[in-house]
């Protein structure tokens, strides 16, 4: 069955991504991977198990059922919505189906895990006697949700002896399962099972990863040595293992990961991995999560990486961070269950960190990063209270990384682009930092609704940098509206070139998509395969400012006192926009007879395309030096084009003709090189001079990039070295260029265009390849 062909609610098959996970009836608590890696076959081969329950609404409707009379049973059996709720005497007799979001796998078994007396002898250290073993021969099913209980369950504060009976469930003896595979899906179900309350709460999984399967990507080092890892797929990780994907699916999880002995296991875990050598050349590297959180932040990397670690500064004041210690437990936050939660735990060291690269680049990336890590960890920590995660791993991923930056639990890939060599783009190392509150510790609950994530982390970085430069309100306030100059500019072009449907921060309104799923209806993320969205940053930005609108109107000071109680109300959860500004409005009620209500920010901001009438470009120019100072470049500039263009003009001598000039920072650099971008034409003698003056061509990959766009939009042919190498090193930010080559319509610039994209294809992002190849071929020619 092709489950895009029997969705009712207007799925569009090549755009939206299918949620086919019955998340209404069954949820997983908790699961274990035990995986070997094939580099030769470029696959990942092993088990999952996966510990599941009723949902709390079928919980709920099974006790009804269970306190109802026979006859109450089958008028209630009638009402309901959902055939998979009920008992065996269900008219309908229709299987219970375990489904679980999945793509690009090989599944080659399913079975049921036998729970007995003596799983929970042996999962508690008792060895099982002789009669102890007789009897465990009987399957006690009326126990099993109680023996679930008991493996599952939090000994107070001791996360290892909980993992330690979840592991001993790995390898107990299973009974087959029935199982069929679809297009987005793999179904279980049992013979005779009819009800999520006897279905197997336990199930093994057989299966083998596709070389091809997009949940992670199979790429080659700048060493030229072979890697893998995920990079944030559309599909998210159903490629890696069968999971429920719907956001409102939360568990712990542990790990197993056999690899060749010289290669590096990095994963989102709780701690550093506990490895062990084999005896066939390989190493196990066992990770676990004891916080919950969605399917799609497990996190994986696999390489010849060389590691470092990095010094951090601790708080005066801290002690042990031990989490299997009581003394440690959390107060008050508003989670039922016993996590190791951080969040409101100052008594704890800031985590410890460690550098990964390529060892070609290793003490490249040691300098670009390791000097800001523990100032944005002190800033994040003094802001928004202590980090989520036990540990923080950075990682500089290969060239084929199709973004800037991604974060993870515990871990955070960096692409090449951001080795400036002046340190002058590590602001966004503090985003990737900023994301472990807003996407990870508090995810959106409606993946559609990106900004809640983004636009906080976008809105956070500029805080947490101030705060590590100890810059001045004045200073910060200046640096801000600089980059709010930038951030405006690249909205409007976006919002002028980018389909309206991905221009609402809330595509859903107040209808919640891709929250759960149920029988006879698939829901999906509107958008979630679309890859031109890969490339738009509408989220981020317009989020952005829709977050500074808000501190504008309350006072920066009052504002960040709502962040952190956004984040003790409101972590390990899923959030809408709608408990955001629920929470808004309840401390700032006065704003209401100001006419600002939730209704006019979501009308104006969140739930229709365009520009929001509230954002005014002209409250960051004003009184900002900074800007100041670029407008005055700018009129030298164009000064200094029209002498050029006068053949009566002398040329000046180049040392007397640099003194003339700003010594401006990176981002000033950037607003002055798109205010030039504007001219109608430019002379070969000014772009050699603005390139002489500011070095523009060996500058951070952001200055680089509108180098790049300067030459191809003046034909400046002699230096098309430079817009090859973009292309080449920085695939990411390049597709954007190969469009302006391409717009030009010569056959020059459209040659070196094909000519960069048949050099990098074969290692390119599948996402950006697509569009390139678009760009180049049409749609009609897409592979």
């Amino acid at each position: 069955m092709d489950p895009c062909k029997s969705d009712p609610g207007g799925l569009d098959p090549g755009k939206d991504l299918p949620l086919m996970a019955n998340t209404c009836d069954i949820m997983v608590k908790h699961f274990i991977l035990d995986l070997i890696v094939d580099l030769d076959k470029k696959s990942f081969d092993g088990i999952i198990l996966l510990f599941t329950e009723p949902s709390k609404k079928r919980k709920d409707e099974l006790d009804d059922v269970a306190m109802a009379t026979a006859d109450n049973i089958g008028e209630k059996m009638q009402r309901n919505t959902c055939d998979n709720v009920g008992t065996s005497e269900s008219i309908s007799q229709k299987p219970f189906y375990f489904v679980l979001d999945a793509c690009d796998l090989t599944i080659t078994a399913t079975e049921e895990i036998v729970l007995h007396h003596q799983t929970k002898q042996c999962c508690d250290g008792h060895s099982a006697t002789k009669d102890s073993a007789v009897s465990s021969e009987q399957t006690f099913d009326q126990n099993r949700s109680h023996l679930l209980e008991d493996i599952l369950r939090y000994d107070g504060y001791n996360y290892k002896a909980r993992n330690e009976r979840l592991w001993e469930c790995k390898d107990l003896p299973g009974k087959p399962l029935n199982f069929s595979v679809e297009p987005w899906c793999v179904r279980l179900w049992k013979n005779g099972i009819y009800n999520v309350r006897d279905f197997p709460p336990v199930v093994r999984i057989f299966y083998q990863t596709h070389s091809k399967g997009t949940s992670v990507t199979w790429a080659h080092d700048q060493d030229d040595n072979l890697c893998v890892f995920t990079q944030g797929a559309w599909i998210n990780n159903r490629a890696l293992f069968p999971c429920q994907e719907p956001p409102v699916a939360m568990s712990t999880w542990q790990a197993n990961i056999s690899t060749p002995t010289e290669y590096i296991v990095l994963m989102s875990g709780d701690e550093e991995a506990v490895t062990k050598i084999l005896d066939d050349g390989y190493t196990s590297y066992r990770y676990h999560v004891n916080v919950v959180s969605p399917s799609s932040t497990l996190t994986i990397a696999i390489g010849k990486w060389t590691g470092v670690s990095v010094v951090t500064e601790q708080q005066s004041s801290s002690v042990s961070g031990d989490l299997n210690s009581q003394s440690q437990a959390p107060q008050d936050c508003e989670h039922s269950d016993k996590w190791p939660c951080r969040v409101n735990r100052y008594d704890q060291p800031i985590i410890p960190c460690r550098i990964f690269a390529p060892k070609s680049l290793i003490q490249k990336t040691v300098n670009e990063f390791g000097p800001w890590l523990p100032k944005y960890l002190q800033a994040s920590f003094d802001l928004l209270g202590p980090h989520p995660f036990c540990r923080l791993d950075l990682l500089l991923v290969p060239r084929c990384f199709a973004s800037m930056g991604l974060a993870s639990p515990s871990i955070i890939f960096l692409s090449e682009s951001l080795l400036s060599g002046d340190q002058s783009m590590s602001i966004r190392l503090a985003h990737e930092i900023s994301h472990s509150w807003f996407g990870l510790i508090i995810g959106a609950r409606d993946w559609t609704e990106e900004w809640l994530s983004e636009g906080f982390a976008t809105y956070m970085e500029e805080s947490i940098h101030a705060k590590a430069k100890k810059w001045s309100p004045k200073q910060q306030k200046a640096y801000c509206d600089l980059r709010s100059i930038l951030r405006y500019r690249s909205l409007v072009a976006e919002l002028e070139n980018t389909e309206e449907e991905l221009q609402t921060l809330r595509p859903s309104g107040e209808a919640t998509v891709g929250s759960e799923s149920q029988d006879g209806q698939i829901h999906y993320v509107k958008n979630g395969l679309n890859e031109d969205k890969w490339f738009i940053q509408v989220h981020y930005i317009k989020g952005y400012f829709l977050l500074r609108y808000l501190a504008n109107l309350v006072g920066q000071s009052h504002f960040d006192g709502l962040i952190k109680k956004y984040v003790l109300r409101y972590h390990c959860q899923q959030v809408l926009s709608q408990q955001l500004f629920s929470l808004f409005f309840e401390a700032f009620p006065h704003l209401c007879d100001q006419g600002i209500t939730k209704e006019t920010i979501y009308s104006d901001w969140l739930d229709n395309p365009g520009m929001p009438k509230d954002l005014n470009p002209d409250e960051f120019t004003h009184s900002n030096w900074l800007v100041d100072e670029v407008n005055i470049e700018c009129k030298t500039w164009v000064e200094i084009e029209r002498k050029n263009r006068c053949k009566k003009s002398p040329r000046k001598k180049m040392k007397s003709f640099e003194d003339q000039h700003e010594k401006l920072c990176a981002d000033q650099i950037q607003l002055l090189l798109e205010m030039i971008l504007e001219w109608e034409a430019m002379s070969v003698q000014t772009l050699q001079q603005l390139d002489s003056v500011y070095g523009v061509s060996h500058g951070n990959a952001e200055i680089r990039h509108r180098w790049c766009e300067l030459l191809v939009k003046h034909r400046y042919r002699a230096r098309y070295s430079d817009v090859k190498q973009f292309l080449l090193q920085d695939q990411a930010m390049g597709v954007y260029l190969y469009g302006e080559l391409i717009l030009s319509e010569k056959p020059t610039e459209r040659r070196l265009a094909e000519a960069c994209f048949k050099t990098v294809s074969r290692e390119m992002d599948r996402g950006c390849y697509n569009t390139v190849f678009e760009m180049l071929y049409g749609a009609k020619h897409r592979s």
